[in-house]
């Protein structure tokens, strides 16, 4: 075959090249291996090179194809839908926590204000309890300041009585000796009740 004849011809062209190398000096073996380096790394090049060409061909065509269009168009689609997706579970998340913030700082509010509610009231009691107290201890003061008076105006009293007694049991006792001895006559009189 084709190939078999390729090889074959490539098999004697190393065995001159062999042969030709061991009559060669060593300068010339070292120029003739530099030589097939060269070309080795030449076709090396070239065969990257059209390699290269080819996937880029290759690659080319199956993005012009109308099923890597349209396998393209699904791709995309399915990476916007994904996106959407993952947008709107990122917007609910955010809606979440904004309610759950506005949840949280109602209740510290509220909480706040039935705090405060609670120290009025606390302070109210507080003071009505002192009121009261003032009251209860001003009415006892009054009570007593009362009962000292009218304890003054009993004695007051009955130093006034004791004392209009005095002067009636002396003027009786003057009337009846005045009358004893002849020279006029008893003068009846009474006391008036004092107005104390």
């Amino acid at each position: 075959s084709e190939k078999e004849r390729e090889r074959e011809r490539e098999r004697e062209r190393k065995e001159a090249e062999e042969k030709a190398a061991e009559q060669d000096s060593p300068e010339e073996l070292a120029r003739k291996q530099q030589q097939r380096e060269l070309e080795e790394r030449l076709v090396e090049e070239e065969v990257a090179r059209r390699y290269e060409a080819e996937v880029q061909r290759i690659f080319q065509q199956r993005l012009a194809s109308e099923s890597f269009q349209n396998l393209l168009k699904e791709r995309l689609g399915s990476e916007r839908a994904r996106l959407e997706e993952a947008m709107l579970r990122e917007v609910e998340e955010r809606k979440r926590e904004i309610l759950e913030e506005a949840a949280r700082k109602k209740a510290e509010q509220e909480a706040q204000e039935n705090e405060r509610l609670e120290k009025e009231k606390e302070e109210a009691e507080r003071l009505r309890e002192e009121k009261a107290k003032q009251l209860e201890e001003q009415a006892k003061a009054d009570q007593e300041r009362l009962r000292e008076l009218e304890r003054k105006q009993a004695e007051q009293r009955q130093a006034q009585k004791a004392k209009a007694e005095e002067e009636a049991r002396q003027a009786a006792e003057k009337a009846r000796l005045l009358n004893t001895n002849g020279q006029r006559k008893a003068v009846g009189f009474s006391l008036k009740p004092s107005l104390l």
